[in-house]
């Protein structure tokens, strides 16, 4: 699908230049745990009105008694980042605006990454939405705020206005747990 360019008519302008109806994709991505140990990685991206564009999964990850010796505290880094996020990130074919993630342990990947890469979560606290939903939260990792992280929690912001941005992560776990009883995990090495 091309990406779009100024933005199309009648299209609500987000802060980036872009519309709701042009060209923003987002990335949620997700490592889900399956039972017994295993964790299997999800990315589906949308465009800003959340709709799908691509999505992607690993095969269930299983790390050996081995591995959980050797890693040790590291041993959900390693998992969720290299084993899980990273392939999924490299093998998309969409080009990302921002990354969105529930997992804070995944925001350590903003370092290896080009794009925005944002924790999401409730706010439970602040100020409700149109249809009385609690807002959303939007964190990142690092100690000062760049251009591009900037300009991604604004241009979500006016997403968030009109579109649930926790709500695709519960599709990804619905679609997860579908594959998942047609696939139990196997052992990785």
């Amino acid at each position: 699908m091309p990406r779009a360019r100024g933005g199309a008519q009648n299209g609500l302008r987000l802060p980036c230049g872009r519309s709701l109806e042009g060209g923003m994709k987002l990335c949620f991505l997700e490592a889900l745990p399956l039972g017994d140990g295993a964790v299997r990685g999800a990315a589906l991206v949308t465009d800003a009105r959340t709709r799908p564009l691509e999505f992607r999964v690993t095969e269930p990850v299983v790390a050996s008694d081995l591995q959980r010796v050797l890693y040790g505290a590291v041993l959900d880094e390693h998992v969720l980042g290299d084993l899980c996020a990273i392939p999924l990130l490299d093998a998309l074919r969409e080009e990302l605006d921002c990354i969105l993630v529930r997992d804070q342990a995944l925001l350590s990947l903003q370092a290896s990454r080009a794009e925005p890469l944002l924790w999401i979560g409730r706010d439970e606290e602040g100020p409700r939405t149109a249809d009385g939903k609690p807002g959303v939260v939007l964190g990142y990792h690092g100690d000062g705020e760049d251009e591009g992280i900037k300009r991604a929690r604004q241009a979500l912001r006016g997403v968030a206005e009109h579109y649930d941005l926790l709500e695709p992560f519960a599709r990804i776990e619905q679609a997860v747990s579908q594959l998942h009883r047609n696939a139990p995990a196997q052992s990785v090495g």
